[in-house]
């Protein structure tokens, strides 16, 4: 039998360059969305976001020029202001912080996702199995901190 324990939740961000919103303006609504490169990490020529802001949802549908599953590609092309980008939000945390890349509608919510540790129950369980089980609550806790 497999144990699934919950041990964090990854939030995700809307980002993109100074040089791109420079070049194509900052979005104020969702629905300004619709009118920018949105490079979207699932491999989709279009996608649908959903953003909320105070318990109000609002579902914008968004294409963009780069189709890729890699997040970390999605990232670069956002830091070379290709578009914006919805990225997790740990992935982005050095780029937010060095400015190369900014928060676009910082003021909504673009969703978490839970993070899930899988191991097989035993009725002895390792003590380096707990230890690293430990480790990755702590860590996901760290990263669930504003």
């Amino acid at each position: 039998m497999k144990i699934a324990r919950p041990i964090g939740q990854l939030s995700q961000v809307l980002v993109a360059a100074p040089a791109y919103l420079a070049r194509r303006g900052t979005p104020k609504t969702p629905h300004d969305l619709a009118r920018h490169n949105c490079l979207d990490p699932n491999g989709n020529a279009s996608s649908s976001w959903e953003l909320t802001k105070r318990d109000e949802t609002t579902t914008v549908r968004v294409g963009g020029t780069l189709r890729t599953n890699g997040t970390l590609i999605v990232r670069r092309a956002a830091v070379v202001g290709l578009g914006i980008a919805l990225l997790r939000e740990y992935l982005v945390a050095d780029n937010l912080r060095n400015g190369t890349l900014v928060r676009v509608l910082a003021d909504y919510d673009m969703g978490k996702r839970t993070v899930y540790l899988v191991y097989q129950k035993n009725i002895y369980q390792p003590r380096r199995i707990k230890v690293f089980t430990d480790y990755l609550t702590s860590r996901m806790a760290e990263n669930d901190r504003p």
